[in-house]
């Protein structure tokens, strides 16, 4: 279970979007973080027993959340950012390659807090689409997350193995 005060955060990050995606997204973390893991049924059976829902519906919503169009991906990263730049200490943001479902790779920018990296923003591609142009990709993914830093009027320090090392 998500203590108090870490759930009352996870609201205000939440705030700009529409209740009932406030409410499933909140659904979902509060999910991950009793289940100890990111699975599809793991999460849709928190969110069936937390809601009294049957776990085919709870899966059901669960996806639906997923591949919500209206849920915007690049609002939820602003936010998250703000919420991380206001805190005590440096805005650190580590940006690594994953490997995921082959053929694809993530390209993920995570914020350093403490012991613990905080996934903030993601990019999946195809490996056969990246086998020439990796650092297009890579300087296109740091470009959208230095717009982000802008609008919110925040300084970071990039940490990463990619080939270049960038402070704003």
């Amino acid at each position: 279970m998500i203590p108090k005060d870490r759930l009352r955060v996870v609201e205000e990050i939440l705030k700009p979007l529409r209740g009932s995606q406030r409410k499933s997204i909140l659904l979902v973390v509060q999910g991950i973080a009793s289940m100890a893991q990111a699975a599809s049924i793991a999460v849709a059976a928190f969110i069936s027993q937390a809601t009294g829902s049957q776990l085919g519906s709870a899966l059901t919503r669960f996806y639906r959340l997923l591949h919500n169009p209206k849920l915007d991906d690049l609002k939820m990263t602003r936010q998250m950012l703000s919420f991380f730049a206001q805190l005590q200490g440096p805005l650190l943001i580590a940006i690594d390659w994953t490997e995921w479902h082959p053929p694809l790779r993530m390209l993920l920018a995570s914020v350093i807090r403490g012991t613990r990296a905080i996934p903030v923003y993601a990019s999946v591609f195809s490996k056969t689409q990246i086998h020439r142009s990796q650092n297009t990709w890579e300087n296109n993914f740091l470009r959208l997350l230095c717009l982000l830093l802008d609008e919110v009027k925040a300084k970071a320090c990039f940490l990463s193995e990619l080939y270049f090392f960038i402070v704003k």
